[in-house]
């Protein structure tokens, strides 16, 4: 089932929670709502399962308006950040309460019970309590509850918020997974970690200020990114100061060879991991720019260092240093050196 938002507008009294907000959703798609918080995103989700109605705008699943369908009735599963399991029923019951709500035959129950416990690797849990699970078997009962009436659309709201670092590099396996084993269900995915948004989701919609910014495939996000916020935000690129003088591109008073420049297009995009740093007495040749640089700061974060060069003509630029490889200590004069193939170009934001 498709789901359509049709310039969906929120308003909390005067407070603008969505404004003019238009996406679609196909059969079995996974899109990500990313965004920091206050963005809207999780507005848009309350208001595809109706839990918000909508100031202005429209929204469809499958092709019919529900709009003004209370959430009983469009058929949607829903997994919020907190699970919100009954903490009085047992995980089997639990499981089964959408499909008793809905006055299914008591054999059709049980069968859909153990069919979703065993999806979701929980079935010697069934007579357990909510207290007496971790946060992630509880996520994954909140999941199978959902499942259990077997909807078009699934909603997920920020599930692995609540979850240690562990848990939730588990649970994003169970995610995939999921996936895999209902592959016509449309999947709206409510997050603002980068990570998650990139291993889930078949397209990204990244959100600010209420307003969707882009949206495209996961991919063409992260390897082109068309605007500053997205660039920053979905993988913390460096954005660059540049020089444009008819076609040619300038760095610093360098040329990059194989830039082409474009109008409005005064930002060079480079992402930490893609930058080289070298000792100013080694020659290496880089097809790109190489600039000096000094280092500022170095922050150690196991596999990589950060390390903040700040380059005349420039600012800062933020490289990450493989553990393998030589790591400049502060105050120290470094060749920042940045390959033509990670550099792309973007529009500098208003203001």
């Amino acid at each position: 089932m498709t789901v359509e938002l049709e310039d969906v507008t929120v308003h909390f009294g005067r407070t603008c929670a969505l404004e003019g907000f238009d996406l679609s959703v196909a059969a079995g798609e996974t899109v990500a709502l990313l965004g920091p918080s206050g963005s809207g995103k999780s507005t848009a989700l309350k208001a595809v399962a109706g839990f918000v109605r909508p100031s202005r705008g429209r929204i469809r699943l499958g092709g019919s308006d529900v709009t003004d369908l209370p959430p009983a009735k469009r058929g949607i599963g829903v997994v919020v950040q907190q699970y919100a399991l009954f903490p009085h029923l047992r995980v089997a019951d639990n499981v089964a309460f959408g499909l008793r709500a809905a006055r299914k035959p008591k054999a059709e129950v049980v069968r859909r019970v153990g069919e979703m416990l065993e999806m979701v690797g929980m079935t010697s849990y069934a007579r357990r309590f909510p207290r007496e699970l971790s946060g992630g078997q509880q996520q994954r009962i909140a999941i199978a509850r959902a499942l259990a009436i077997r909807p078009s659309v699934l909603l997920l709201d920020e599930p692995l918020a609540a979850l240690d670092a562990r848990l939730r590099a588990d649970m994003l396996g169970e995610l995939q997974k999921l996936r895999r084993e209902v592959p016509d269900i449309a999947i709206v995915y409510v997050t603002h970690d980068q990570s998650e948004a990139l291993v889930l989701a078949d397209r990204i919609a990244v959100m600010r200020d209420a307003r969707l910014v882009d949206v495209a495939p996961a991919a063409d996000l992260y390897a082109a990114p068309p605007s500053a916020f997205t660039a920053s935000f979905l993988g913390g690129a460096n954005l660059l100061p540049v020089e444009t003088s008819g076609d040619s591109v300038k760095l610093a008073g360098q040329l990059v060879p194989g830039l082409q420049a474009a109008r409005d297009k005064s930002l060079l995009c480079i992402r930490p991991h893609a930058i080289r740093l070298e000792s100013p007495s080694r020659g290496d040749e880089v097809s790109g720019v190489r600039v000096v640089g000094r280092v500022v700061a170095v922050q150690w974060r196991g596999a990589v260092s950060q390390v903040v060069c700040e380059v005349d003509g420039v600012g800062d630029v933020r490289v990450e240093v493989p553990v393998d490889r030589w790591v400049p200590g502060v105050g120290e004069r470094v060749v920042v050196a940045l390959p033509v193939e990670g550099c792309s170009l973007v529009p500098a934001e208003a203001g």
